[in-house]
């Protein structure tokens, strides 16, 4: 079974929704090996995160955790790489 790393976006909300507390809230769910914030519009930031999942599984679990957590609009996959 091998491990693939993914790029997700994730958009919050809007604009009142601070990106680092909305991170941390992320990371007590998943296991993120890497963040950064991209600026959007309209003062909206994204956030781009890197985890490691199986590959057998997929990211859809993953997608799934992140949608649910308050703040988060969308999660987008924006690549997908085998480790």
């Amino acid at each position: 079974m091998s491990q693939v790393t993914t790029l997700l976006k994730v958009m919050p909300n809007d604009d009142t929704v601070d990106t680092d507390e909305l991170l941390e809230e992320i990371e007590s769910e998943v296991d993120v090996k890497d963040s950064d914030t991209e600026a959007v519009a309209f003062g909206i930031e994204a956030l781009k995160i890197l985890v490691s999942v199986s590959d057998e599984d997929g990211t859809e679990e993953v997608e799934e955790t992140i949608t649910e957590v308050e703040g988060v609009n969308t999660v987008e996959v924006e690549s997908v790489n085998r480790e």
